[in-house]
């Protein structure tokens, strides 16, 4: 693969990805029933397939043959570092949004 094609899959796959966040946004509220969540998850989720393996090939040919080893296993903890800690962040900052909207009534 080259790296334009590369590059046209990243891009389509983020492109992907702002489409389903953006929805999300949309539709979202706190009386939204689950299977309406189920399309722009789905979207998203379809998003990552082209992102992440030619992201992964643009990493390792960008390196030169000698680091390709050290430069495949930081872009592979980097992402699991991003997943590990985007998934709290994520959840501190919808719990503070939610709690600031709906404060709990004592």
């Amino acid at each position: 693969m080259t790296t334009s094609g590369a590059r046209r899959l990243v891009a389509a796959g983020l492109t992907l990805q702002a489409i389903a966040a953006a929805w999300l946004a949309v539709i979202a509220s706190p009386t939204l029933a689950y299977p309406h969540l189920v399309p722009p998850y789905a979207l998203a989720g379809a998003g990552r397939a082209p992102f992440f393996a030619p992201i992964a090939r643009m990493v390792i040919d960008f390196a030169p043959p000698a680091l390709r080893g050290v430069a495949s296993g930081t872009s592979n903890g980097l992402r699991q570092l991003g997943t590990v800690l985007g998934a709290p962040g994520c959840s501190v900052m919808d719990h503070r949004i939610v709690s600031s909207e709906y404060p709990l009534k004592t």
